[in-house]
């Protein structure tokens, strides 16, 4: 199932009716991806407007934990059910990625996090995964200047994100991958 829901602007009561509706539906959650990403150019920290803050961290933090926060019951239900979550580790460097950087670092700590939590708790798990430089519109708008010729297509990382999601990974909590990692 899809449900469009705006991150930007949800609410925490949109957030629980989404899981209300997900377990009213379904009875269970087998899988969770984090995927939605907000991100308007590279600027140095002191530049960043407060707004542009507050609506970057809500949607590619706060969002995707309140998300799963609330999912938790009909995550824990399925016997076998697995969040991942789309990352940009760029460790290459952390200036000029305000708070797009400090999501995506915070994002990689609240997954070791979960991954701690539910360590004892079988059936449930939660990893990372950086397909690396996509052709999409967010990287344009960080790079506007690069041929996107030679960059991959998003299609390229959905089988990763199938392993992670199925049965074959069951055993794995708690990584966090790159496109060319082994499995």
């Amino acid at each position: 199932a899809m449900v469009p829901l705006n991150h930007a602007t949800a609410t925490l009561k949109d957030f629980e009716q989404l899981a209300i509706t997900l377990e009213q539906e379904f009875g269970r959650l087998d899988g969770l991806v984090h995927c939605a990403a907000h991100f308007k150019g590279f600027s140095r920290l002191e530049d960043l407007d407060p707004r542009e803050w507050l609506d970057t961290l809500q949607i590619n933090l706060t969002a995707p934990y309140a998300l799963t926060r609330l999912c938790l019951p009909a995550l824990k239900r399925s016997g076998r059910a697995s969040v991942v979550h789309v990352l940009d580790r760029a460790e290459r460097t952390t200036a000029f990625r305000a708070a797009y950087g400090v999501a995506q670092a915070a994002t990689q700590e609240m997954i070791r996090s979960w991954a701690s939590e539910w360590a004892d708790q079988e059936g449930l798990r939660i990893n990372g995964f950086d397909p690396g430089p996509m052709r999409t519109e967010l990287r344009a708008r960080g790079y506007p200047g690069e041929s996107s010729s030679h960059i991959a297509p998003p299609e390229n990382a959905v089988a990763r994100l199938l392993w992670l999601l199925g049965d074959d990974s069951a055993q794995v909590n708690g990584r966090i991958f790159c496109a060319d990692d082994p499995v």
